[in-house]
């Protein structure tokens, strides 16, 4: 009885002895919570360092073998490539810039790997003819491996957010044309193009039952590369072709026009109809081998609109392969303008 009532009271002592640990442990943040600290420590440091124009102490935060493509879509491998294209800018364009990079999510995919994304806004960027560029904003997708026991960008990859290219008072949120119905448009990116790219809305050009249009349009990755080609048809028969062209996301649009022959017009629609286009489902969601969702970051992003008898229509695709869609936005987008007789080159 006396060993076990000391058994008892060891077993007591014990556990009162361990209980300040135990809640000293419990205190403490997660192994995931001081990793997360750490990340947004090195996104502070590079955009700190980016801001002062040291590229040195910038490149530092990349990992040896580090990917880095810039909102340019300019391509650069490994921490010293990284320094050295950082320096340049900085005795360019980047002379005069800040910048801020706020993350707004992180997930981990093991202890030593994660993805980021931050909200980054850049200011005081100069344009060839040394005028000082609105700020630029855009979406920084970075992936971080944990190397040593230190967080390092591994890869980086910047997306700009269109801004309208109009040379008045920037647009309101009324004046912003509504390019495909609301309940439909979370999901596609192909508006924040078109609208940069100063194309009109054949959505709501849907309201005119006269009108007959159709348009093509894509964008490249990681070049920047935006173009909407728009075919509009007249009552007899002919058509009207324009291009809107920004070869690599630098706010310069080339813009040109031509007229296109009745019989190629009906070419043209015959190859609208025999695809299918308006019985194509406007969406196709695209899974991974296990049925997760999966988005498509890099690669080339495809929509095609038209607009008959007062409706409207639209396919969006991201790396489309062969079939209909691929070739009536092939043929719209590079036979049908080689086909046009000029016009001007502004229209």
């Amino acid at each position: 009885m006396r060993f076990a009532c000391l058994i008892v009271v060891a077993t007591t002592i014990l556990a009162v002895a361990g209980l300040p640990c135990a809640l000293a442990a419990q205190s403490q943040p997660s192994s995931t919570d001081a990793d997360a600290a750490a990340i947004k420590h090195v996104f502070t440091d590079f955009y700190e360092n980016f801001s002062r124009h040291d590229a040195h102490a910038a490149a530092i935060c990349f990992a040896e073998d580090a990917d880095f493509t810039n909102m340019g879509g300019v391509h650069s491998q490994g921490r010293k490539e990284i320094e050295n294209r950082l320096a340049r800018l900085f005795q360019g364009i980047l002379k005069d810039a800040t910048r801020t990079d706020i993350v707004r999510s992180i997930r981990f995919f093991s202890p030593e790997i994660a993805a980021v994304d931050a909200d980054t806004t850049i200011t005081g960027t100069k344009a060839p003819d040394g005028s000082v560029i609105p700020p630029r904003k855009g979406l920084m997708i970075v992936t971080m491996t944990k190397q040593n026991s230190h967080w390092l960008i591994s890869t980086f990859h910047e997306a700009e957010f269109p801004e309208p290219r109009s040379q008045g008072a920037k647009a309101s949120a009324s004046d912003v044309p509504v390019y495909l119905p609301p309940s439909e448009a979370d999901g596609v990116p192909m508006p924040l193009f078109l609208y940069a790219l100063g194309e009109p809305s054949l959505f709501e050009a849907a309201k005119d039952p006269n009108v007959v249009a159709y348009r093509a349009s894509y964008v490249v990755f990681p070049t920047g590369r935006q173009v909407a080609v728009r075919l509009v048809v007249s009552a007899d028969g002919t058509g009207k072709i324009t291009t809107a062209i920004d070869p690599h996301n630098l706010s310069v649009v080339e813009r040109t026009a031509g007229s296109v022959s009745a019989a190629d017009v009906k070419k043209f629609l015959a190859l609208i109809e025999k695809a299918g286009f308006w019985s194509m489902s406007s969406i196709e969601q695209q899974n991974d081998k296990v049925g997760r969702k999966t988005i498509t970051l890099d690669g080339s992003w495809w929509m095609l609109e038209g607009v008959s008898a007062g409706s409207f229509h639209y396919v969006y695709r991201p790396n489309p392969g062969p079939g209909p869609t691929t070739e009536v936005g092939r043929y719209l987008v590079d036979d049908l303008p080689k086909l046009a007789a000029p016009l001007s080159p502004n229209p």
